[in-house]
């Protein structure tokens, strides 16, 4: 209804007044999907917070999900002065302690979210 009532109008002004500029927007607009496949098909890309590839918590390549982090291990980090243990068990969960692993047995409540989820900032 918003296209119909209000851009609708807007669009046909400026094909009135210039239509080579409307020309050239609608080629954008259709070549730009093919631009935006073609850059993802040839970068290599990794998740967003893994810039450094030592950085921890240590991440490794996972074929369906993108990444994983790395299982059975215990790293630190230093964020905003304050020094944060990453211990995982050998399923690559994150843990208190990497010799207390998850018991899936046990029940269970999901926690989903960003950064601050995980632990930090």
């Amino acid at each position: 209804m918003w296209l119909a009532l209000f851009t609708r109008p807007r669009v046909g002004r400026l094909a009135s007044r210039s239509p080579a500029l409307l020309v050239s927007v609608v080629i954008a607009a259709a070549l730009a999907p093919f631009a935006g496949e073609l850059v993802l098909r040839r970068s290599k890309l990794r998740a967003t917070e893994w810039l450094v590839h030592d950085e921890e918590p240590r991440r490794q390549p996972d074929a369906r999900l993108g990444w994983t982090f790395v299982p059975a291990r215990t790293g630190q980090n230093s964020i905003g002065g304050r020094v944060l243990d990453y211990a995982f068990d050998a399923a690559g969960y994150r843990v208190p302690r990497a010799s207390e692993p998850v018991d899936p047995d046990r029940p269970t409540i999901l926690f989903t979210g960003e950064s601050v989820m995980f632990g930090e900032g």
